[in-house]
């Protein structure tokens, strides 16, 4: 190697070292001071959102190239508490919600730098500040300035109702809550546009009971819920309690529930529907009636639909998994018309068991779509678990396509009112031998009221009674021979039940104060696969 080609690499590896001194310090050790520099502030806890009134770590991501002590100074504009010192503190955040501007400088004695970043905060809800009081209602949407919502325990209700507006968010937690006595409206859009949505306040969800849902108990009020979407709930809705009029819902979802919709002793109407892996998606003990069209169960790993009890209707409505659709126990008169059961085989269908009774009549599964290559009652019915006793099934028409229309049928004709004089749950019982039974009247005991109609192709029909007079309706009334159990009046007096709702006849109690009464009926039925709806009223003259 000559002299000069010598030198040239010295003088490289100089400049090389001098270029690398420079990019930590360039003025080199403690000749100028360099301004420390922040870049962002992260927030700890692994939760998706903030909580007003609720602690959050803070970490700021800062950087010094002099590698001095550096010092912290954090701000909200709220005077709130930060906890600790340094580049990771807690932050307290103040009982406020909506938009804050959090801000951190940090210093190294001589320079200094600001970073600050804008958070959301939500509204937290507690059983002492569960929303603003107006004319006994209580509003969860923009309308307070809340982004979101937190339901961090538990939160009654006991007097105010509940309306919940689009695209209202609440994020609720482990032990959450939600108990409604006053009666309740969620007024989403759909569960795929401006939802109300329920869901876990974490980042990782180990398991589907996360929260403890929705519990209403409303006694006479209807609860109306459209476009909601639920999830990880132990219950998504908890009506067991049976008290209030009617639950009614439109377009909402139930995804990763123990119980999507728990209900008992009252009237369930539904349209699209969904449940996405539950354990049950619908569990109906003894409800009035059940109609749900247009709607999905999707993996429910017990059953879609599990009923005892109970009356009604569900049409266009698709069973999907490896899992049973269905159970049916006792009492469940529940037409299964023009539906999708997409289960492959050998899993079962459906189960009928429970106490079925023997002597019912055949189940109603017309026009359902039951798999490719799947047309007979012969490939179908291997596939039905059943209770030894339960009777046989009717499954005429079997669609060859998804909802298909079973030929043309004409709908019920109906022909009026008729006041049953003869066969009244309390005629020839103890106490009340010198009560004349022949005579409509008002006041208790209840008569029977019927429904005659033509019904020449045998649609299956489910009732809905309804009078704006003050009439009470026993919605399973039937004849003495028929009942099993009963009701008691305000007097103690027991009345009738009966086991087979599907037949138009009901038991009615009307003030004394009535010298007649307007009553309303609504029959459903599924019509060429839809489901369609007669409305009779009538004005009864009580002698």
């Amino acid at each position: 190697m000559s002299l000069r080609a010598s030198k040239d690499k010295i003088l490289f590896t100089f400049l090389l070292a001098a270029t690398l001194s420079c990019a930590s310090n360039p003025d080199g050790p403690g000749q100028v001071n360099h301004a420390p520099n922040i870049t962002g502030i992260t927030l700890g806890g692994g939760r998706p959102a903030i909580g007003a009134g609720t602690i959050i770590q803070l970490t700021a991501v800062s950087s010094d190239i002099d590698d001095d002590a550096l010092s912290f100074e954090w701000n909200d504009g709220a005077e709130s508490v930060f906890s600790g010192s340094g580049e990771v503190v807690d932050w307290y955040v103040p009982n406020q919600y909506g938009s804050m501007s959090l801000s951190c400088t940090v210093s190294d004695g001589i320079d200094s730098d600001s970073y600050s970043r804008t958070v959301q905060l939500g509204r937290r809800l507690t059983d002492d500040q569960p929303g603003d009081v107006n004319d006994g209602e209580i509003h969860w949407d923009g309308s307070d300035n809340a982004p979101f919502y937190i339901l961090q325990g538990e939160v009654t209700l006991v007097n105010e109702k509940l309306i919940v507006g689009p695209g209202t968010l609440i994020y609720c937690d482990a032990n959450s809550k939600l108990i409604l006595n006053a009666g309740a409206s969620f007024e989403g859009v759909h569960f795929n546009n401006q939802a109300v949505l329920f869901t876990p306040w974490a980042n990782d969800i180990s398991s589907m009971l996360y929260w403890k849902g929705l519990n209403i108990n409303s006694p006479g009020e209807d609860i109306y819920i459209q476009g909601t979407h639920i999830k990880n709930a132990k219950w998504g809705i908890n009506m067991a309690g049976g008290t209030s009029q009617t639950l009614e819902l439109l377009d909402s979802k139930f995804e990763q529930c123990e119980r999507g919709i728990e209900a008992a002793s009252i009237p369930v109407r539904g349209e699209g529907l969904s449940f996405w892996e539950c354990e049950r998606g619908l569990q109906a003990i003894s409800l009035e009636e059940l109609v749900l069209t247009h709607s999905s169960f999707f993996e429910c790993d017990e059953y879609g639909i599990f009923a005892g009890s109970t009356p009604g209707i569900v049409t266009r409505t698709q069973f999907s998994g490896d899992t049973k659709a269905l159970f049916l126990g006792s009492g469940s008169r529940i037409s299964m018309t023009g539906n999708v059961f997409s289960i492959p085989s050998p899993n079962p269908y459906l189960k009928i068991g429970g106490g079925y009774e023997a002597g019912a009549d055949s189940l109603d599964f017309r026009c359902s779509f039951w798999g490719d290559g799947v047309n007979t009652a012969a490939e179908i019915l291997p596939r039905i678990e059943r209770d030894a006793g339960t009777p046989g099934l009717l499954l005429e028409s079997t669609a060859v396509s998804e909802f298909a229309v079973c030929g043309e049928s004409e709908a019920p004709l109906i022909q009026g009112f008729e006041i049953l004089a003869e066969g009244h749950p309390l005629e020839g019982e103890t106490g009340w031998e010198a009560y004349d039974f022949s005579q409509p009247h008002s006041g208790f005991p209840a008569m029977q009221l019927r429904l005659n109609l033509e019904n020449e192709d045998q649609l299956s029909l489910s009732y809905r009674w309804s009078s704006p007079d003050d009439v009470y309706f026993y919605y399973d009334g039937g004849v003495a021979e028929d009942y099993q159990g009963g009701y008691l009046d305000p007097e103690g007096t027991n009345y009738a039940r009966q086991k087979n709702e599907l037949t138009g006849t009901t038991i009615y109690a009307a003030s004394n104060e009535l010298s007649s009464l307007t009553v309303q009926v609504s029959v459903d039925f599924v019509l060429d696969g839809e489901l369609q709806s007669l409305v009779h009223e009538e004005i009864l003259t009580l002698d």
